[in-house]
């Protein structure tokens, strides 16, 4: 009884510590190269590997244009 409270206790305390993390990625233009624009990638992992481009292409969007850019 006492390690099943103890098991449910630990599993509790990390689900909230794993939710607590942000679920996309931001890239912000750099300082006075900001454009007003937002863009946001939505991305799958099922074909293309848009997981592994999409963030590419956001820092390259906000680095190079300006862009506010989410991921």
């Amino acid at each position: 009884m006492k390690a099943t409270a103890t098991s449910l206790l630990l599993f509790a305390a990390l689900s909230l510590s794993v939710s607590a993390a942000d679920p996309w990625l931001h890239f912000p233009p750099k300082s006075g190269q900001a454009n007003g624009k937002k863009i946001v990638l939505v991305s799958g992992d099922e074909e293309y590997r848009t997981e592994e481009s999409c963030p590419m292409l956001a820092k390259i969007l906000s680095q190079t244009h300006g862009f506010d850019c989410t991921v």
